[in-house]
Order: structure tokens, then sequence, then C-alpha cells
């Protein structure tokens, strides 16, 4: 039984890998795919000759996956992840989900110092870890229940990361080795469990991932802003300032019914075109925030709903409910409460139902029998569309859009490094740097 797992794995990681090489050129994501099915069935193969070395196989496998989706949170500026192959299999939007951090650390981190350390491990002498299989079974398996969850979230978000999937099955590929390990030495996978935690096995995947959660995330903090964007500008390198803005293709226009998120008589004034539903906006929203507590600055928000329900310059049929939470917020904001909701609805992409929405306007303290009669109006979902019309006249390709008021006299720029560019900017002609004119439009 075991050669035939054995067998039956690696030759579906033949068949894979040839799959991978065949669809060069082929189908979007074809390879990637393919390349990764092969990448786990020859992990498969390994777990079943010696689930010693398939734990360090998998966690080889996993480790790289954590670390390619943690060097995109840090580089989206080069462009999208190799594994977006449309809206439904996209990575950045789960990797750019509120998802994918915790305690305000890429999860893919904390996912880097646990597979190092377990593939740490299996390089050890065998008679000194003793407990491998024992601390790598507890491991997997709560990564396991953790992936479960991560797997919901992209059913709410409505996509699915292929690079993310692989972490997944590569835990349950470590559960296995574990079980298998546990059974060739003749136990059960847990038994005397309480002499793992001091064990050598224990002490080597703990204290390898607190040095790479460490070091990690002393990168993730000297990160300036959205990720790759250009180093710190200086009053003497106007070069490096101009890459922060550009011209706008259009007017910026505001009717005054825009709500305002900071000092209304602010210096600088930034415009924002966002849809709820969109995680760079979740993440832009949090910086702005900052933003205006630390500088002279106001925002004024404008919505653009990434659907053709609210917004005639798209197709309709993508996610209408963006609509409604642009409604539930548009009428938070009559009840003055408007981004106290918006905080609330950005943090919760993905429960955008009514009884969701109905739920936060509650626990922001909205009179909810007022906001459920405003939601019924059509003269919100009339204020929506001609926020994105704005939008559509100002040149937005997409969200969050950012345009600056402030820096160039009578004339808005366009920001191209979100909230970062405006504190850059704001920065350098604080500390007496003359800014170029903007330059044309990408």
């Amino acid at each position: 039984m075991k050669a035939l797992t054995r067998n039956l794995c690696a030759g579906l990681a033949v068949l894979s890998g040839g799959a991978a090489l065949a669809l060069q050129g082929g189908p979007p994501g074809g390879t990637l795919i393919a390349g990764l099915l092969a990448a786990l069935f020859a992990c498969a193969a390994v777990v079943a000759s010696s689930p010693r070395w398939g734990i360090l196989a998998t966690s080889a496998l996993a480790f790289g996956a954590n670390a390619y989706l943690f060097s995109r949170k840090l580089d989206t500026a080069s462009g999208p992840s190799a594994c977006n192959v449309g809206e439904v299999l996209n990575c950045d939007v789960i990797n750019t989900s509120a998802a994918s951090e915790m305690f305000g650390l890429p999860i893919t981190l904390f996912g880097m110092g646990l597979y190092l350390g377990l593939g740490l491990v299996t390089l050890y002498d065998r008679k000194a870890t003793p407990r491998i299989f024992q601390v790598t079974g507890l491991f997997a398996a709560l990564s396991l229940a953790y992936s479960a969850y991560l797997g919901w979230v992209s059913s709410q978000l409505g996509a699915f990361c292929v690079v993310c999937a692989t972490i997944y099955v590569s835990n349950a590929l470590l559960l296995w080795a574990a079980v298998k390990g546990a059974r060739a030495e003749g136990r059960a996978l847990f038994d005397e469990a309480g002499g793992m935690f001091g064990s050598t096995s224990m002490l080597t995947v703990i204290g390898t991932f607190l040095v790479v959660v460490v070091l990690g995330a002393n990168s993730w903090n000297r990160t300036a802003g959205p990720a790759g964007a250009p180093g710190t500008a200086s009053a003497a390198d106007p070069a490096d300032l101009s890459r922060w803005f550009t011209t706008p293709a259009g007017a910026v226009e505001l009717d005054g019914t825009e709500p305002v998120l900071g000092d209304p008589s602010a210096r600088y004034t930034i415009v924002e075109w966002a849809d709820f539903a969109c995680p760079h906006c979740a993440n832009a929203s949090k910086e702005l925030e900052r933003v205006v507590q630390e500088y002279p600055v106001k925002v004024h928000f404008k919505h653009f709903p990434l659907t053709g329900e609210c917004n005639d310059a798209l197709s309709p049929g993508n996610m209408p409910e963006r609509c409604r939470a642009a409604q539930a917020v548009e009428c938070a904001g009559r009840q003055g409460r408007f981004f106290d909701m918006s905080h609330l609805v950005f943090k919760n992409q993905g429960y955008f139902a009514d009884r969701d929405l109905a739920h936060m306007a509650e626990q922001v303290g909205l009179d909810v029998s007022a906001w459920s009669q405003c939601m019924d109006d059509p003269t919100v979902l009339d204020d929506v569309r001609a926020d994105a019309a704005a939008g559509v006249r100002a040149g937005v390709r997409g969200t969050p859009a950012l345009f600056l008021y402030g820096t160039h006299g009578s004339d808005y720029i366009e920001l191209t490094w979100g909230p970062t560019s405006a504190v850059r900017l704001i920065e350098a002609l604080e500390s007496g740097a003359t800014l170029p004119p903007p330059g044309p439009r990408p």
C-alpha cells in the first residue's frame, strides 16, 4: 500500500509537471496551477515514502508560498501577482483583505516562521527529535483549522487564491506525515503529548518562529506605504518627488455634499473615490485616518462602486451588494455617522446582506428605523451614482483613487502611491522643497 500510494502520487506529480510545461503560453494561470499541483503531489509522494523527509519537503513548499505572498505585500508596485487570473482566481484580493493580517502583521510572516522551524527540525539527528511528529501534528492541526477559516473568508470575498490553497493542502500533508510517522514508531500521534512542549523540536520551531517574525516585522514596519512605494522624498531630489503624483485625466469636482474627515479648515484636501468591497480601499481608509490626525489634511469621500448596478461606467452583475454597502454608509451619513459606519463596513467586507448592514448600523448607534427608511429611498442611490459619474469625469480607473489639492496652486494632482504620496509631498513642502509640476498620466 505504501509503494502504491507513493507511486500514484509520483505519477500524478509527473503528469502535472508535464501539463505545466505544455500549458506555457496557454490559458492564464494554467501553468502556475499545474506547477503547484505537481509540487503538492511530489510532496505527497515523499510523505508516503518517508514522513520525516515529507515534512521537510512540504514545509519547504509552504514556506515558499508564504514567502511569495509576503513579498507581494511588500512589493505590490511591481504589478499584479502571478496568481491573478481574473476576478475569482485572484491572490491580491485575498492577500490585501483584512483577514490577511493579524496583530498588524501579515499572517504569511507567521507562516514563514512556522514552516521554516518545522523544516529545520527534520535536519536534526533523529535521536535528538523524538517528538518531531507530535510537534508537527499539533501545528499542522491548528494550521489546518485556521486554513478552513481562511477558506470561508475567501468564499465571502468571492475570490480564490491558488497559492493560499497550496498552503492549506500543505497543512493537510503535514498532518498526514505526522500521523504516519507516529504510527511507524508504534504509537498514537498524541500519546504522552505533554512531553512535546519542552522538547528540542518544539523549542526549535518556536525559536525559529520568533526570529523570523521579528526580522520580518522590521521589514514590514520599514515599508513607508503601499508595498514597493518609492523611497522617502527629499527636498534635494525633485525627480524622486515627481514619482508620487501625476496629472489628473479630468476635472475633480466637489458638490459640497461630500462627508469630510478631519479639520474642514485644513490646508490640504484629499478627494477619495472608493468602493466598500475593495480591499485596497479598506487599507487606504486606515491610512487616511492616521494622515488627518498627523497632518493638516482633510478628506472628502466620494463613492465609486465597482459594479454597473450603481456606476454607469461599468457593466452590471459584479457584486450588486456593493451598491447596498454604499447606500448603508450614505444613510449613516444622514445621521452624522458616515465615517463610523464606513470604518465598520470596510472592516467587514463580504458581509453586505441587508441584515448584516442593519447590524452594523445598530453597532454604530444609528436610529435603525430611520436608517432602514433611508435605505429604501431611491435618491440615496442617485447620490451614489452621481459620485461615480464625477469619478468618471475625473478619470478614475480603479479604487482607491486619491487626488490632492493645496500643493500646486488651484490645481489638483492625482496621487500615485496612495496616502503615502500625500504624506511625502506635504513633508517635502513643509521642509522647504519646491515640488515639480505633475507629469503626464501614464
